[in-house]
């Protein structure tokens, strides 16, 4: 899918809107449901828009308008960049969010999670 346009001066607005609709907990009870399936969906225009915007908000979370992102979602989590990443996590499991490695892969220069980092073994294992 081509990236969609995006107005100038437009940065989080989609995603400010979405989750606001489906993610503040005064939303109907099926809503995040209803948002992790939409997710799915594919040729839907304003998802499209979000999932850049999450992009971008994940790659670059100084840039988030935290304040507004908790007025209008009230995240339990402790700050917006995990409230973000979980959010990612849910509606596009197996696909690593920016910055990150696919699931099972490592960055160049970063070990998988009970591996040596690189360029060093185990103990143990012929060092």
């Amino acid at each position: 899918m081509d990236e969609p346009f995006r107005p100038p001066g437009a940065s989080f607005a989609t995603l400010l809107r979405v989750a606001g609709t489906y993610c503040h907990p005064e939303a109907d009870e099926e809503a995040y449901g209803g948002l992790v399936r939409r997710a799915r969906r594919e040729h839907d225009h304003e998802m499209a828009l979000f999932k850049q915007d999450l992009r971008l908000a994940l790659a670059h979370p100084e840039r988030v308008p935290e304040e507004e992102l908790r007025r209008r979602v009230r995240y339990f989590d402790r700050n917006a960049p995990r409230f973000l990443r979980r959010l990612w996590h849910d509606l596009y499991p197996g696909e690593a969010p920016p910055g990150q490695p696919p699931p099972g892969r490592s960055l160049p220069g970063q070990s998988l999670p009970g591996q040596p980092p690189p360029g060093r073994s185990l103990p143990g294992r012929g060092d």
